[in-house]
């Protein structure tokens, strides 16, 4: 995709239920949504310009850590909605530098908060939060 919509700046992925990654997106996007997308198990891709990321109702991602290695710097909105499995989030601390607005609901799986967010939490506009930390 990152060769044919080089300028893409949004992206809505809706019931893609047969989509098992979201790979090889193009660097221009700043918004992504992924709702019922059930089948998705990787999610890899360069995203410096990354200002929104919202997942709902997926239950086969396990880790967003490989977003860690591209972490996307500008990332200010962070929504994580019944993902039933996923069960760890990039442990970096530039992957929150921009962190603004941070919600996670409905996802068992995330015990622990990585220590680098759970620092910046005082420092968010809105948080809302169904996970455990410590």
């Amino acid at each position: 995709m990152n060769q044919f919509c080089p300028c893409l700046e949004y992206l809505w992925l809706f019931r893609c239920r047969n989509l098992p990654a979201v790979l090889n997106l193009p660097p221009s996007l700043e918004t992504i949504h992924i709702c019922c997308c059930s089948s998705i198990q990787a999610l890899s891709c360069q995203l410096d310009g990354l200002q929104t990321l919202d997942i709902m109702g997926n239950s086969r991602l396990t880790s967003l850590e490989s977003m860690s290695a591209e972490h996307p710097p500008s990332l200010e909105t962070l929504s994580l909605f019944d993902c039933t499995t996923l069960a760890s989030l990039p442990n970096e601390p530039q992957t929150y530098g921009s962190l603004k607005n941070l919600t996670i609901f409905g996802c068992p799986a995330i015990k622990i908060l990585p220590r680098c967010l759970q620092q910046r939490l005082d420092s968010l506009d809105y948080k809302w939060l169904d996970a455990r930390y410590e």
